[in-house]
């Protein structure tokens, strides 16, 4: 790929930001601004200008995030591309320990560290679980002090004793490596740029890992959007984001402000939002986008219930009605549009238990559909010890394939498909020994967003915080109601601020079309709760939105006509 070619169809800012290459660079990307893009472009432009792929690394959130980042650089590196590392903190990190790590050691499953903790506690699940959201709590914000405990330094003991680690160790040792070996250092002395996607992320274990690397260079690429950081729960903190010219001297600031993704409506309702955070970068953002610039629906329902056979009727209108549910209704209506797919649709919840009734709507209507939600992690440690079965002697004639229908055959297939489809994708070129190492591996770092099917033409039904970094045509956001969005555990200003963070999120998921549904009563805990529309309503102003109250449904008539729902 040519120099020009590199830079070929990128706007002004992006082409900035690809070629900047002197020190320290944040690069503020909004929603839809081609992040994704302009980080692959500027991997491509530094190899073009002579710096080794094996000297460079791009640090992601999600083995997703990566895979598609690695897809769009490929096709242009051929053998270059060896020596490139494209992927997550913990990969990297993992990829550290087992150079330079001075003993044997192997990773430990939750269900491991679980039994661990049985035995230092009073041996109930309840403290065992306690004390490894703690242990993993003092690891991700680098607690020092609290790594004095004496239960974190049993904990540690035991481990040790056991030559193993979990999780939370993959990055802490990986950046203890680099401060007391000297091969581990020289290794990594070899970096000349780094660069970080979703900045406004990281913890601040990761944020002590990325100021060792700065150690070694000071080509720190940091990109991101403080507008959606919504990880704090996590241990994120969005300071580190807010201090990055602080933290690396001289660095220069690049905004990327045109979004190709969403409507202008959309975008502009969206940063009418927005702005009422006090905590944030403040920067234009501009649609680019040449559709129809419909208006927000706003939609009230009866309850739950409707609300759930709204969205379906809605699809259905957009897909051809053709259900047998729509069929035998009186209230599914409007002219159909035949340039949809399925997977250009998606409902957006605040909370998992909104799940099942969606999820019934959709059950019943037929409609293609995949849940996606956090996967139990049990079931993920039960795919990992069948693959182990196969790490010794893999039978003659077997790939990766006939490996991963083995290892997913009694998992629940709805939540893992994807999973498994993903993995697949990414390794079945390889030989079985090499993938079956990476799939373990990749197992083994699991995060749920990874099970998303990006190639399934269903609708997704998913949270919130799992939309992040996808886009559709359509988005319906479920229960925006006052408990819901925001939700009711958020009571102080840094939680409300993270809220609007996340409904922002799910606003700029959607390219065309927004619904936003609220219930007037919803069931709660076996109790009826009477709602009202979430204090985000009042912060979009209303020329960019219709209100639409759907009635309680009428009896059926023998034939039904369609009519435009909206």
């Amino acid at each position: 790929m040519s120099g020009l070619s590199i830079l070929e169809g990128l706007n002004e800012n992006q082409r900035h930001a690809v070629t900047y290459t002197d020190g320290p660079l944040l690069i503020i990307a909004g929603p839809g601004t081609g992040k994704t893009l302009t980080i692959t472009r500027r991997i491509l432009y530094l190899i073009h200008t002579g710096v080794r792929p094996s000297e460079i690394v791009a640090l992601t959130f999600t083995n997703r995030a990566g895979r598609e980042m690695r897809e769009r650089i490929s096709p242009y590196l051929t053998e270059e591309k060896n020596g490139l590392f494209l992927g997550t903190f913990h990969m990297f990190g993992l990829n550290i320990l087992r150079r330079y790590y001075n003993r044997d050691f192997r990773l430990i499953e939750r269900k491991k560290q679980l039994e661990i903790l049985k035995s230092i506690t009073d041996g109930t699940l309840k403290k065992a679980q306690a004390l490894l959201d703690y242990i993993s709590r003092v690891k991700n914000l680098y607690d020092v002090e609290s790594m004095k405990d004496s239960a974190f330094l049993k904990y540690e003991e035991i481990l040790k004793d056991k030559n193993s680690l979990d999780m939370d160790d993959i990055i802490l040792k990986a950046m203890e490596l680099l401060k007391t070996s000297r091969e581990a250092h020289a290794d990594i002395a070899r970096l000349k740029h780094v660069l970080i996607d979703e900045y406004q992320d990281i913890n601040p274990l990761q944020y002590e890992f990325i100021k060792s690397l700065y150690g070694v260079t000071e080509n720190i690429c940091a990109v991101g959007d403080i507008d959606q950081a919504i990880y704090a729960f996590r241990g994120a903190d969005i300071e580190h984001f807010l201090n990055f010219k602080r933290d690396f001297k001289g660095a220069h600031s690049i905004f990327l402000k045109e979004n190709y993704r969403s409507t202008p409506t959309i975008v502009q309702a969206s940063q009418s939002l927005i702005k009422h955070n006090k905590k944030r970068i403040a920067h234009p953002l501009e649609s680019m986008s040449f559709n129809t610039s419909n208006k927000i629906k706003f939609v009230t329902v009866n309850n739950e219930y409707e609300e759930a056979k709204t969205i379906v009727r809605e699809i259905e209108k957009k897909m051809g009605a053709t259900s047998h549910y729509s069929l035998t209704q009186n209230d599914f209506r409007g002219e159909w549009d035949n340039n949809y797919r399925f997977s250009d649709f998606a409902v957006l919840f605040r909370t998992n238990h909104q799940a099942d009734v969606i999820r019934e709507a959709f059950v019943d209507s037929g409609i293609p559909y995949q849940l996606i939600k956090d996967v139990f992690y049990e079931a993920i440690e039960d795919i990992i010890d069948k693959l182990k079965m196969s790490t010794n002697e893999i039978p003659q004639g077997k790939n990766i394939a006939h490996i991963l229908d083995d290892a997913f055959a009694t998992a629940d297939t709805e939540g893992l498909l994807g999973l498994k489809r993903n993995l697949l994708h990414a390794y079945e070129a390889l030989q079985a020994e090499i993938a079956l190492k990476k799939v373990t591996d990749e197992l083994y770092l699991f995060r749920s967003p990874d099970a998303i099917d990006r190639s399934s033409d269903s609708v997704s039904l998913m949270t919130l915080h799992m939309s992040k970094g996808l886009e559709f045509k359509v988005v319906f956001i479920a229960g925006f109601e006052e408990g819901l969005i925001p939700y009711s555990l958020a009571n102080t200003e840094e939680e409300i601020e993270e809220e609007r963070r996340l409904f922002y999120v799910g606003m700029t998921r959607a390219k065309e079309e927004l619904f936003l549904l609220c219930s007037e009563k919803r069931h709660v805990h076996g109790a009826i709760r009477m709602c009202k529309k979430s204090r985000f309503f009042y912060e979009i102003p209303d020329g960019l939105m219709d209100e639409i109250t759907i009635s309680k449904k009428e009896k059926p008539k023998k034939r039904p006509k369609q009519q435009s729902l909206f």
